[in-house]
């Protein structure tokens, strides 16, 4: 025993100095998955929230902040808090942004990281220029104290969220001017349209396509500001020229501002062949959406059937050894197998019986909402010439007045196809007008944004919001929506 002693003290000690090393190696492994898990939790939750699906973009969301907060990484957290405030602000959460915002401002300044004050005083300062409701109330100043550190904290760092914030500023010095628009403070507009130019240059630089696209808005409003529409039509045509194929949303939007552009330049034909486009591309876009359910709808069918393959062979394999033990054994497995395989194959059954008939709703010959104006513009055109003056003002005045509803209309399109929307806004004695609210809510906006669409005060909002919560047995506007969505009033 006295021969080996040495060998196991050499064993011993070699032991002690690997376990460390392993237990390292293996910490290193699992910060590194835990950081390639919040970066996949986060990249999904962006792209969830450019398809306008928040509920699952806020889960994703979540789910990043819990890793960062449980692996103590900082600037993860901020990160993740920045990412929860811009989902609030979508859906109109005011106070839950600002509180996240906020935190995460607080978090990057003790982590150091200019780059995520930056974001979060970005967000801050979005949150400010959604509080303005009149002229007497109004948070622009703060919210341009915010954006200017912003931008001075991000140096020339070429990043989007230092074009978002020269677009953001560019908002609010457009909003200064808001109440103003007939005789505007030319300082603020030549401002506002250098921080647009810069915007561009960065986000350019950037390569970030999607807020280039964002910002047309904001260049729309800005020259429509200053009462230059035809540089806002050249600059709409310029856009629609360069788009991708299938970026059907984009190009109704496009050619939504033309309609009202060619309308305001008296440019009838034009605004009848734009008009026409509009419902050429919100029909690409309906049956672009619905392809891409039909999509995710079969590829969780053929993951269901390969599951089914695959517990079926597990099954057979299992009878099979069973068989040589027991047959009493073997029969109770075969009748639950049975059992299961028949509720898979009427899970599948049910699948395939939403596909077929997603498919029959998708080829189905719409009513088109847009006919009866583009009928009317059309015989317009036919009429123009014995029409006076003052008459041809007057018609083009109700068109750019009908142009303007576009989006309202088309929202109307869908909710008309929906008739279970109906029937539940009845069920819960929701009128017209309530839904009407619950729907813009749900679209992100605000009760000062839903006041200004409908033409109605705040308070006449708010009031109206308490009544549907009221009715709904709710308490908060999150819950508003969720209950709305499992009763079919919205669809996301």
């Amino acid at each position: 025993m006295t021969r080996f002693k040495p060998f196991a003290t050499f064993f011993s000690a070699l032991f002690l100095i690997l376990v460390p090393f392993a237990s390292d190696a293996l910490a290193k492994d699992r910060k590194e998955s835990q950081k390639d898990e919040f970066r996949e939790l986060l990249s999904e939750s962006d792209t969830l929230m450019m398809d306008r699906e928040f509920d699952r973009a806020m889960e994703k969301s979540l789910a990043a902040l819990d890793i960062a907060e449980t692996s103590g990484n900082k600037l993860g957290k901020a990160e993740a808090m920045c990412s929860i405030s811009k989902i609030d602000i979508a859906c109109s959460r005011d106070e839950h942004a600002w509180e996240y915002a906020s935190q995460a401002e607080a978090v990057a300044r003790s982590a150091h990281s200019n780059e995520l004050v930056a974001r979060a005083l970005v967000l801050k300062a979005q949150i400010c220029l959604f509080a303005e409701i009149s002229e007497d109330f109004n948070r622009n100043d703060e919210g341009l104290g915010y954006v200017d550190e912003a931008i001075r904290l991000s140096g020339e760092n070429i990043s989007s969220d230092r074009a978002m914030a020269f677009y953001v500023r560019s908002r609010i010095l457009v909003n200064k001017n808001r109440w103003r628009d007939k005789n505007i403070d030319r300082s603020l507009y030549r401002q506002a349209e250098q921080a647009l130019m810069s915007g561009d240059v960065v986000a350019a630089a950037a390569g970030d396509v999607a807020l280039q696209k964002k910002a047309v808005a904001y260049w729309m409003r800005f020259y429509r500001q200053g009462g230059r529409i035809r540089e806002a039509r050249d600059f709409c045509l310029e856009h629609l020229e360069s788009l991708e194929e299938a970026d059907y949303l984009t190009a109704y939007q496009l050619c939504d501002h033309l309609t009202v552009l060619s309308l305001e330049l008296d440019d009838s034909q034009a605004a009848a062949q734009y008009h026409q486009n509009c419902v050429y591309f919100m029909q690409k876009y309906i049956t672009q959406k619905a392809d891409k359910d039909l999509q995710e709808m079969e590829t969780k069918y053929e993951t269901a059937l390969k599951q089914q393959t695959i517990r079926r062979r597990g099954y057979q394999l299992i009878s099979a050894v069973l068989a040589l033990a027991l047959l009493v054994i073997l029969s109770i497995l075969l009748v639950v197998r049975n059992q299961r395989i028949a509720r898979q194959k009427e899970e599948l059954r049910r699948q395939n019986q939403s596909k077929e008939e997603l498919l029959a709703f998708i080829s189905k010959d719409f009513n088109n909402p847009f006919n009866a104006q583009e009928n009317a513009i059309r015989k317009f055109v036919e009429d123009c010439a014995k029409l006076s003056p003052d008459e041809v003002k007057a018609r083009c005045d109700e068109f750019i007045c009908g142009a303007k509803a576009l989006s309202d209309d088309v929202a109307q399109y869908v909710y008309n196809i929906i008739v279970s929307q109906r029937a539940a806004a009845k069920e819960l004695e929701l009128s017209e007008r309530e839904v009407e609210i619950i729907r813009l809510s749900a679209k992100g906006m605000s009760a000062a944004q839903i006041a200004e669409q409908l033409f109605l005060s705040t308070r006449t909002v708010s009031n109206h919001k308490q009544n549907i919560y009221s009715k709904m047995d709710v308490k908060s506007n999150a819950e508003m929506i969720s209950k709305a969505r499992e009763a079919g009033i919205v669809k996301d």
